[in-house]
Protein backbone atom coordinates (compact mmCIF):
# COMPACT_ATOMS: atom_id res chain seq x y z
CA UNK A 1 0.00 0.00 0.00
CA UNK A 2 0.96 3.28 -0.63
CA UNK A 3 0.41 6.17 1.79
CA UNK A 4 -1.42 9.16 0.73
CA UNK A 5 1.63 11.33 2.35
CA UNK A 6 4.38 10.35 0.51
CA UNK A 7 3.13 9.89 -3.31
CA UNK A 8 6.47 11.73 -3.99
CA UNK A 9 8.30 8.67 -3.45
CA UNK A 10 6.27 6.20 -5.29
CA UNK A 11 8.31 6.63 -8.43
CA UNK A 12 11.88 5.83 -7.09
CA UNK A 13 10.25 2.87 -4.73
CA UNK A 14 8.43 1.19 -8.30
CA UNK A 15 12.13 1.79 -9.93
CA UNK A 16 13.80 0.34 -7.01
CA UNK A 17 11.70 -2.98 -7.43
CA UNK A 18 11.86 -3.22 -10.66
CA UNK A 19 15.83 -3.11 -10.81
CA UNK A 20 15.93 -5.64 -7.79
CA UNK A 21 13.57 -7.78 -9.94
CA UNK A 22 15.69 -7.82 -13.22
CA UNK A 23 18.84 -8.34 -10.96
CA UNK A 24 17.59 -11.41 -9.12
CA UNK A 25 16.47 -12.95 -12.46
CA UNK A 26 19.41 -12.47 -13.67
CA UNK A 27 21.18 -13.89 -10.76
CA UNK A 28 18.95 -17.29 -11.06
CA UNK A 29 19.22 -17.51 -14.92
CA UNK A 30 23.05 -17.30 -14.45
CA UNK A 31 22.95 -19.99 -11.93
CA UNK A 32 21.10 -22.19 -14.22
CA UNK A 33 23.49 -21.24 -16.96
CA UNK A 34 26.24 -22.57 -14.66
CA UNK A 35 24.41 -25.69 -13.80
CA UNK A 36 23.56 -26.48 -17.22
CA UNK A 37 27.51 -25.77 -18.27
CA UNK A 38 28.61 -27.95 -15.56
CA UNK A 39 26.48 -30.93 -15.99
CA UNK A 40 27.45 -30.66 -19.88
CA UNK A 41 30.89 -30.82 -18.58
CA UNK A 42 30.32 -34.01 -16.08
CA UNK A 43 29.09 -35.57 -19.25
CA UNK A 44 31.90 -34.78 -21.75
CA UNK A 45 34.01 -35.90 -19.23
CA UNK A 46 32.75 -39.35 -18.22
CA UNK A 47 32.17 -39.79 -22.22
CA UNK A 48 36.06 -39.10 -23.11
CA UNK A 49 37.19 -41.07 -19.55
CA UNK A 50 38.40 -38.16 -18.55
CA UNK A 51 39.39 -37.49 -14.89
CA UNK A 52 39.98 -33.92 -13.24
CA UNK A 53 41.23 -33.24 -9.82
CA UNK A 54 41.86 -29.82 -7.99
CA UNK A 55 44.55 -29.01 -5.10
CA UNK A 56 43.56 -26.43 -2.60
CA UNK A 57 47.53 -25.06 -2.13
CA UNK A 58 47.03 -23.60 1.04
CA UNK A 59 44.62 -26.40 3.09
CA UNK A 60 45.83 -29.19 0.38
CA UNK A 61 42.83 -31.06 0.69
CA UNK A 62 42.26 -32.41 -2.82
CA UNK A 63 39.18 -33.43 -4.72
CA UNK A 64 39.14 -36.19 -7.77
CA UNK A 65 36.39 -36.85 -9.90
CA UNK A 66 35.68 -40.86 -9.90
CA UNK A 67 37.35 -41.62 -13.02
CA UNK A 68 40.50 -40.16 -11.64
CA UNK A 69 40.53 -41.83 -8.59
CA UNK A 70 39.77 -45.38 -10.77
CA UNK A 71 42.69 -44.48 -12.63
CA UNK A 72 45.03 -42.98 -10.09
CA UNK A 73 43.94 -44.47 -6.87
Amino acid sequence: YVLKSRLDRLGPAVKRALRESRERNRSLHAEEALQQNEERLRIAFDAARLGAWELDHESGAMECSPTCLQAFG
